[in-house]
């Protein structure tokens, strides 16, 4: 009341400040913070969340509102305008007398509306409030409800200018609506610190015997807040709502440029790197290593490979799989309850064209990050497979010969093709060879990796993937070689460059048709194992499509598939295949368990 606050405003600021103590002591020199027409004064301080309600006349839901001049009875009408309080000094706004029940309902309606559009649950609950809310008395005028205090007399309430969206995601948390805060729990302090200490006594408990639920009730139940208790005016006409509008533009109307993809994924990667290099999993230098941050000689000196592919690969290895030092570290950095598999590969794809990112534009940069991150995400690099960042240590010769090998002996990629398949991967991106997808109109619309999925269980694919790597490592656009791994040349003596149309044209899925004529007929152990792959690959397909469904996205960038669904009578028509596919392919593992190793042996493949 010193600095010239009603009783009631007063009243609402030490009702809500966790330590009052702490707020007088600031009263005397309080922060100050720029807007037009002068400057707020502030004490920061953490605050009890259920002592707070949303700003009433949040510019955030205008939209929901019919102004008058639309003449529509069915939609209600933005509330007024809050208004100076008559006495001059005081730092409060007074909201307009109207009934409760409107001022209650309009509450709600933002309530709501913030956790359509706006919903900040998921994050408060893991981390809590982390950035002050703007706070600000506003007072309650002649409300029109005996529940509403004993005495007539003005009630005022804390209000945030600035957070009501995080204040509505701590109100999930603590089962609260705008209604308790306005009609018991403001004026009542008895019946706040009751609610309070509720919530409070789960600190007395063990962790372990807390839901996830309660720890999110802890951590919401107080936040920290910047309480406006002054307006310093740098003429007369200057006014305390003409400054919070102020101040809500300079957030909100014309706020500083969000952050570029790039720039978000920079500083997750070297987080997720930190990360480990804190937990002793990797050296200082080799988390500069796998950051892109030494040049060649530095590499060099630090014994790693100063191949890009390699360090590609490893940082995929390092990072492309869930691990609980990364995935605590990120999820402090986004809010992110869970890290998912696409959030690392698209990690990994941004600390992969780090080194060559300066020479792309904004629009290459994505298309060269979406592309990594769908091959990143492939079934074949899920699977094991190595690579040695150590120079000294590194055995690539041969790797060539082991991949050819193993398609003929395993029928299908292993540890080398899949090897050969990450560092090809660096290179088809950084030459730009291939798209994740195709254009409207043309006749190929694969995703890329269905694409790649046929070449790495085909001789001559994997001979393109290491001719790919090779090229790309001597410093030439990667170039096309014909079944034998021999290098295309054009009638001039040219080799002829790989590109996506050639690469799409050459590994498709064929249909099987019978051998003819001119072609010897394959043994029937032959036979069955192309048959294998096929229905391998078939299945990639499916599951590639079942991805998919997850790419149109809400507003809120989660699937719409997860809140629409599928028709339950098209998923019940699909599981009945499953289920009978299910049955065969069991019945076809009961036979194979009954091979003995000299059967395998002794096969005609």
């Amino acid at each position: 009341m010193t600095r010239g606050h009603h009783a009631h405003a007063a009243n609402a600021i030490s009702l809500a400040v966790c330590d009052p103590a702490a707020a007088r002591r600031q009263l005397d020199e309080p922060g100050r913070m720029r807007v037009e027409g002068g400057y707020l004064e502030v004490v920061h301080v953490d605050v009890w969340t259920p002592a707070l309600i949303p700003y009433p006349v949040n510019p955030r839901t205008s939209t929901t509102y019919a102004y008058p001049a639309e003449d529509r009875e069915d939609r209600k009408a933005p509330l007024p305008d809050l208004v100076p309080a008559l006495d001059d000094a005081a730092c409060e706004l007074v909201i307009p007398p109207m009934p409760t029940v409107d001022l209650i309902s309009a509450l709600d309606a933002q309530t709501e509306y913030l956790r359509a559009t706006n919903n900040l649950q998921e994050s408060v609950g893991l981390l809590g409030i982390r950035q002050p809310m703007l706070l600000l008395p506003l007072v309650v005028a002649s409300p029109d409800s005996e529940e509403w205090t004993e005495s007539k007399a003005d009630t005022a309430v804390l209000s945030t200018v600035d957070g009501s969206s995080r204040l509505t995601a701590a109100y999930a948390h603590l089962d609260v609506e705008p209604s308790e805060v306005l009609l018991r729990l403001a004026p009542n302090e008895r019946a706040l610190r009751q609610r309070v200490g509720n919530v409070l006594t789960l600190a007395g408990r063990s962790l372990d015997a807390l839901s996830d639920e309660e720890i999110s009730q802890l951590r919401v139940i107080a936040a920290p807040a910047s309480i406006i208790v002054g307006f310093v005016r740098d003429d007369s006409a200057s006014t305390l709502a003409d400054a919070i509008y102020s101040r809500l533009g300079t957030l909100h109307v014309d706020p500083p440029r969000p952050w570029s993809t790039s720039n978000r994924l920079d500083v997750q990667l070297d987080v997720a790197l930190r990360a480990l290099e804190s937990a002793g999993r990797i050296e200082p230098a080799e988390a500069a290593w796998l950051g892109a941050h030494l040049d060649a000689e530095e590499t060099r000196n630090a014994g790693f490979r100063t191949d890009p592919d390699v360090r590609a690969a490893y940082l995929l290895k390092q990072l492309g799989k869930r691990d609980s030092i990364t995935s605590q570290a990120l999820r402090a950095l986004t809010s992110k309850s869970k890290v998912t598999p696409r959030m690392r590969a698209e990690l990994v794809a941004e600390g992969t064209i780090r080194s060559f990112r300066s020479s792309l534009t904004d629009s290459q940069i994505t298309s060269t990050r979406a592309l990594l991150t769908a091959i990143y995400q492939m079934d074949e690099l899920q699977s094991g497979w190595t690579v040695q960042p150590r120079a000294d240590l590194a055995k690539d010769t041969g790797f060539a010969a082991d991949a050819v090998a193993e398609l003929e002996t395993v029928g299908g990629p292993g540890p080398h093709i899949r090897r050969v398949l990450a560092l090809a991967s660096y290179w088809l991106a950084r030459h730009r060879v291939i798209a994740r997808q195709t254009r409207g109109g043309q006749e190929d619309r694969r995703d890329i990796t269905a694409v790649l999925s046929l070449m790495v269980n085909d001789e001559h694919g994997v001979r393109q993937l290491i001719a790919v790597i090779h090229d790309g490592r001597s410093g030439q656009a990667p170039r096309r070689i014909d079944a034998a791994g021999g290098t295309v040349v054009a009638a001039n003596g040219e080799p002829v460059l790989l590109d996506s149309a050639w690469i799409r044209q050459t590994w498709q899925l064929k249909s099987d048709e019978p051998e003819t004529d001119e072609e010897p007929l394959a043994s029937p152990a032959a036979t069955l194992l192309k048959r294998q792959n096929s229905l391998a690959l078939s299945l990639k397909g499916t599951r590639e499509a079942l991805k998919k469904l997850d790419d149109p996205k809400n507003e809120d960038g989660t699937p719409l598939v997860e809140t629409l669904g599928l028709p339950p009578e098209f998923v019940a028509s699909l599981l009945s295949e499953v289920v009978a596919f299910q049955q065969r392919l069991l019945l076809l593992g009961v036979y194979g368990s009954a091979r003995t190793p000299d059967d395998l042996e002794n096969e005609d493949l």
